[in-house]
């Protein structure tokens, strides 16, 4: 199988204050968007605040990838047609709600608006003679919480996506903003779900972007690193 290229992309994402009124242009917004994917060419795109890439993305141009969408407003995917294909047989989200209903049986616990609400889930073929499959995950955490409520939702969103993962015996990528450095929970957080770090651009105040992939997907060759946004923005802009 050859190699795969994911992003994760918060569509709608925070701006320096010396960029914001710019920022604001709709027009602008769209051609950054536009130009990372263009750049880039991801086979794979797990998207936050998702709406405007999901309403638009059939009458962009991308080529040569043609990108297919799934998702609402917090949370989407996209992926190139020419290297997956979408499994209908089996409606993961849907699976996975279940699962979490019988897990909290009789128990006050709702993750519906914190977790169920706020992610995608697909699974994806690859395409060609070595044929494999993955459950996708894009998710986007609450932001207007304590620190330790984001942690527990975390918490409670691996081992839900985990005990899913194992069940069905399919690998997992997860792409995500957390809303949450990720980096600075111990490392005991990370032996099924493993955790893809990066270095931090100087421009961010934290990191809050992460890939997390079953161990079986990290044992491959990978690598992560930001995109910065401003960069672009300002060479066209400027």
């Amino acid at each position: 199988m050859t190699s795969i290229k994911g992003m994760s992309m918060n569509a709608n994402g925070c701006v320096p204050k010396d960029l914001n009124r710019k920022w604001k242009i709709s027009s602008k917004r769209n051609y950054i968007r536009q130009d990372i994917i263009s750049t880039y060419e991801p086979d794979l795109i797990f998207l936050q605040d998702s709406d405007i890439l999901l309403r638009n993305i059939c009458t962009w141009d991308f080529s040569p990838k043609n990108y297919q969408s799934v998702g609402d407003k917090a949370a989407g995917i996209l992926f190139d047609t020419s290297t997956f294909t979408l499994c209908m047989d089996e409606d993961p989200k849907a699976n996975i709600r279940r699962l979490y209903e019988f897990i909290t049986i009789g128990k006050k616990n709702d993750l519906n608006s914190e977790i169920l609400s706020r992610m995608e889930a697909v699974i994806l073929q690859t395409k060609g003679p070595s044929k494999k499959k993955f459950l996708c995950i894009s998710f986007h955490g609450q932001n207007k919480l304590k620190n330790e409520k984001k942690i527990k939702i975390f918490k409670d969103f691996k081992s839900l996506i985990t005990r899913y993962s194992s069940n069905k015996n399919i690998p997992v990528v997860i792409g995500g903003d957390f809303n949450l450095d990720l980096s600075m929970l111990s490392q005991q957080e990370f032996t099924e779900l493993l955790l893809i770090d990066y270095s931090k651009l100087e421009h961010r105040h934290k990191k809050i972007d992460y890939v997390l992939t079953s161990a079986a997907v990290a044992s491959r060759k990978h690598s992560c690193e930001p995109i910065d946004v401003l960069r672009v923005y300002r060479k066209q802009f400027s």
